[in-house]
């Protein structure tokens, strides 16, 4: 279900504006456990609070961990250890 409906937003922002590249979805499950979607945000790493961070090691976690875990899932190795 959620992954259905954050593919689908993907797709249907991708038709209507281009390629994005990169995007953020904000959702939340209600109690039945059904996803609603809040917003979606195209090149969430431009907003502000990410660049004015006093702790550049978060910063660079931010972006990291979900690059890491998206190669992980493409089936891409580790080339780090």
């Amino acid at each position: 279900m959620l992954e259905d409906l954050t593919l689908k937003t993907a797709t249907l922002l991708d038709d209507k504006l281009g390629p994005l590249g990169e995007l953020g979805l904000d959702i939340v499950l209600d109690k039945s456990g059904n996803p609603w979607l809040i917003e979606a945000n195209g090149n969430p790493g431009n907003i502000p609070i990410f660049r004015q961070t006093e702790y550049p090691a978060w910063r660079y976690l931010v972006f990291q961990y979900p690059l890491d875990y998206a190669s992980h899932l493409a089936g891409f190795k580790n080339t780090d250890n």
